[in-house]
């Protein structure tokens, strides 16, 4: 049985294809929510300080005897919570 012939096709089967398979896009289609959350509050700063640098200060005792020393020294607070809250 070692010598004789075998009778072993190969069938492959190739699809074809005509036309380019066309797949519509899915679309979204849940609930939109506006990316700014409710909460979100933007000020204007432009009237409450000047936002130059040439006018600003560039040590702390400087900051401390200005007259916005109350909005310099809340504004490093909130830096500083920023920085520890963030892990930086």
């Amino acid at each position: 049985m070692e010598n004789e012939p075998t009778n072993d096709v190969q069938v492959i089967n190739e699809q074809t294809m005509d036309e380019p398979q066309v797949i519509p896009l899915r679309r979204f289609e849940g609930q939109r929510r506006s990316t700014i959350s409710n909460n979100y509050v933007v000020y204007s700063l432009k009237h409450e300080c000047d936002l130059s640098i040439d006018g600003d200060l560039v040590s702390f005792r400087q900051v401390m005897v200005s007259n916005n020393s109350e909005m310099w020294f809340d504004a490093m607070k909130e830096e500083l919570k920023l920085m520890d809250e963030n892990k930086v």
